[in-house]
């Protein structure tokens, strides 16, 4: 959709590939690269069924086709790209089988992008981590947690701070944010004074709905250190 006139209009779907799903788009400030997750097979002779990061660039006003975003196949599933101003790539991945899931980066060092680490356990835990959104100075990265100690619902979101180069605790980010639902796919406006995110609170397991909440946001209300 086109924002103009303050309201978004002109609908268009994206033409790419309709035999698989596509999910969690990412799309950078310039509005020329879209990542996103699909369950697309990466050539004739891939006969596992998973999901992986992909990429398209924009030209003339056209996405072009997809091409997967690393060049060498990666285990598990892997969800909700995002991309730093340094161009370090975060994702979560789930292993095949398994309904954990933890939280990874790929640098971007000489021009390539590096073998993919976990995050600290000062984020990851045993439970199910998703849903990364990073600063594009990496200074801050908000998360969709499960079943963590303190929690309102399915899923909460929380916070951790850069300091140093290091991720801190990871912190709860309130009953003013959280429901009993499930909150998740955060997004921090470009001028930092926003969280835009999802919640399903208000419905039932048996009709589970999703809106687009937002709320202002600091980061300096949860950085101890400032």
């Amino acid at each position: 959709m086109d924002f103009e006139d303050e309201s978004f209009k002109n609908l268009q779907e994206i033409p790419f590939p309709n035999v698989s799903p596509h999910s969690d788009v990412y799309v950078n400030p310039e509005g020329n690269l879209m990542l996103f997750s699909s369950l697309m097979p990466k050539n004739k002779a891939d006969t596992i069924s998973d999901w992986n990061i992909w990429k398209s660039i924009r030209q003339d006003g056209d996405w072009q086709q997809p091409q997967p975003f690393f060049s060498k196949n990666m285990e598990g599933n892997q969800f909700y790209p995002w991309l730093t101003d340094n161009g370090n790539l975060y994702f979560s991945i789930t292993p095949h089988g398994s309904q954990n899931s933890d939280l990874y980066v790929s640098e971007f060092k000489e021009g390539k992008y590096q073998a993919s680490q976990a995050l600290p356990t000062t984020i990851n835990s045993k439970k199910l981590e998703g849903d990364a959104h990073v600063s594009p100075d990496e200074s801050f990265l908000i998360f969709a947690g499960f079943e963590r100690n303190q929690n309102m619902g399915k899923s909460d979101l929380y916070i951790s701070i850069n300091e140093n180069g290091n991720w801190s605790k990871v912190i709860w980010m309130g009953k003013n944010i959280n429901s009993e639902g499930y909150d998740g796919s955060p997004y921090v406006t470009e001028d930092g004074k926003f969280l835009i995110f999802t919640s399903s609170r208000g419905s039932t397991d048996e009709n589970t709905f999703f809106n687009h909440y937002i709320v202002r946001f600091s980061k300096e209300k949860y950085d101890f250190n400032d």
